[in-house]
């Protein structure tokens, strides 16, 4: 290294120094005059990543007038949105998105800002992010999406806007197969699973031999009257329980086996043959689904030329058309 170099590197660190003592107007004093805002420390991080860790706002934005480089990614391919995003620093987050922030900026293992702002829960900064247009169904190396993230870890609100946001419902992780229905169903996150398949969730999917219902009923945590409530949901939507060896898993729940309730609710439901309209609703809504490109299908759904109460039967929100009102 020339003494050129030494004296750059040297100016650099104190730079550094001042940002991490939190002295803006040392700071300021040596952008003016000159030193290196770029420059690489530990793992290649530079003080724009330094700054947005320490959620210094006014470092942050002094580096983004001098031209710190927006995107410069560190050995993990880390930027510094992906850091704002992780941390939920709302401002820094549209700070850097003003100055250029690639929104879609991914990791060395394949995770975007997206991914890592859902997995820590940030609402905001997930509306955030939707906004500036990022890519709601990117798969990161394992396979998972932004929407498989938000039902694993229950976020149901983050979990709307994805959706909302065109999230694909059935997208499945590569390592065991499962979508984001199937995940939520196996954590017992069920409000949150009858949202997804309100909105078009495929509930037939099979991953390693389970589905909705296997997974509702091995799940300990789960009472015997919601387990019914919930499946009764999940049949209404297509779910076929006849199909599924639900016997061989209930013979295993001492809880079940020995709830009469339980047992006679499962070999009523087995026998059952759904009434009509509730056939003709799971015809509609697989047709709308398969239209829809994996998205949700409450917008096509409420195009539909049918009467409110139709369009309210399709959405789940009565169980059948009451045969006393009239649906002209």
């Amino acid at each position: 290294m020339g003494e050129n170099e030494r004296e750059e590197r040297s100016f650099a660190e104190k730079l550094k120094f001042a940002l991490n003592k939190g002295d803006v107007t040392t700071f300021k004093r040596l952008v003016k005059g000159g030193v290196d805002v770029n420059a690489k420390f530990w793992y290649k991080s530079t003080l724009l990543h330094e700054a947005v860790a320490i959620g210094n706002t006014e470092i942050v934005t002094l580096l983004l007038q001098n031209r710190a480089e927006v995107n410069a990614a560190n050995d993990d391919g880390r930027t510094p949105l992906h850091i704002a995003s992780r941390a939920g620093r709302e401002v820094i987050v549209d700070a850097l998105l003003q100055s250029g922030a690639r929104v879609n900026a991914c990791t060395v293992d394949g995770q975007t800002s997206l991914h890592v702002a859902v997995w820590q829960g940030r609402e905001n900064v997930v509306r955030y992010l939707v906004a500036a247009a990022a890519d709601v169904n990117v798969q990161d190396g394992d396979g998972w999406t932004a929407l498989y993230w938000a039902a694993k870890l229950n976020y149901l609100e983050i979990t709307k806007t994805l959706v909302e946001a065109g999230a694909k419902l059935n997208f499945t992780v590569k390592n065991r197969g499962r979508s984001a229905l199937l995940e939520a169903v196996d954590k017992g996150h069920l409000v949150l699973a009858e949202y997804l398949v309100r909105q078009g969730a495929d509930v037939q999917i099979i991953a390693q031999g389970e589905t909705v219902g296997s997974l509702l009923m091995k799940n300990v945590h789960i009472p015997p009257d919601v387990i019914m409530r919930t499946a009764d949901f999940f049949i209404n939507a297509g779910y076929v329980i006849g199909k599924d060896q639900c016997m061989s898993i209930v013979r295993k729940q001492k809880r079940l086996i020995e709830n009469s309730d339980f047992l006679q609710w499962i070999d009523n439901r087995q026998k059952e043959v759904l009434p009509l309209a509730n056939l003709c609703r799971i015809c509609i809504r697989k047709y709308l689904i398969d239209c829809s490109d994996g998205r949700r299908i409450s917008p096509l759904i409420r195009n539909l030329p049918v009467p409110k109460l139709l369009l309210d039967f399709l959405e789940f929100g009565r169980q059948s058309p009451s045969e006393s009102e009239s649906v002209t």
